[in-house]
């Protein structure tokens, strides 16, 4: 009785602390895209049609009762407003390979970027506390 209270109390908290107003919008479960800045993208005006675009990092959240449960890297793209809009343009492995060498990103940028340890912890966090719910009912359910 008393884990499934903890278990129950756990979820509610993360659910409250996790959410955001943005994430109450997108409704209970299922997956979203959102991106994140990681450098200016120093290109000539006619390269980006007047354009000023950011490299930013595409990530697909999966989550239930907003909680998020697992985020998925989809690769770099480009965007304007520092990443902080919906629309973005494909940037291909080449064309990274290319910015960095004529120099309109850093050169020390990794090929392939990847989630940071941030936003693994909470779901980590998440997955043990389940886990250690449903190893004690079946403790419980054993010794009776």
């Amino acid at each position: 009785m008393f884990s499934k209270t903890l278990l129950s109390a756990v979820a509610g908290l993360a659910t409250i602390c996790l959410a955001t107003t943005a994430e109450a919008r997108r409704g209970g479960g299922g997956s979203y895209e959102f991106m994140e800045y990681v450098a200016d993208f120093k290109a000539p005006a006619e390269a980006t049609d007047g354009k000023q675009l950011y490299l930013c990092h595409l990530i697909k959240d999966y989550h239930a009762l907003f909680v998020p449960l697992y985020y998925q890297s989809e690769g770099y793209v480009l965007a304007e407003n520092r990443c902080d809009t919906e629309n973005y343009y494909d940037f291909t492995a080449a064309a990274l390979a290319e910015a960095k060498a004529a120099g309109a990103l850093p050169a020390d940028l990794p090929d392939a970027p990847s989630i940071s340890l941030a936003r693994r912890i909470p779901t980590v966090i998440l997955g043990l506390v389940i886990l250690f719910g449903i190893l004690a009912k079946f403790r419980r359910k054993n010794a009776a």
